[in-house]
């Protein structure tokens, strides 16, 4: 088990399968000299299930009064994860080729595609 920061973002990882991430809405009240929110979003209660057949991953969120954690399990691998590993080894070892970026998985082709 161990902390891992995403972009300035702590998670959890728990094990090869499992991550949890916490929720704060409170924080966005607390702004930084000279730093304004465009907007604020709070949640009273949230709790939610949801099956992501693309990456094999469950996920749960639950949230309370603005404080809550999301949590993911890592089931199996699917066409969709193996390609992304794909792409991220051939990023790694400088033999991606990238064509016109929209955003997409597809717009990366690993080394052996």
């Amino acid at each position: 088990m161990k902390i891992l920061n995403d972009q300035g973002y702590k998670y959890l990882e728990i094990n090869d399968k499992w991550n949890a991430y916490p929720r704060n809405d409170w924080s966005q009240l607390k702004t930084e000299e000279g730093h304004q929110w465009n907007w604020y979003t709070f949640t009273f209660i949230q709790i939610e299930i949801e099956n992501d057949v693309m990456m094999g991953d469950y996920e749960f969120t639950f949230v309370l009064l603005g404080l809550g954690f999301y949590t993911r399990y890592h089931y199996t691998d699917t066409e969709t994860t193996d390609k992304l590993k794909k792409q991220v080894e051939s990023i790694k070892n400088g033999t991606a080729k990238f064509e016109e970026y929209t955003g997409l998985v597809n717009d990366i082709k690993s080394d052996e595609e």
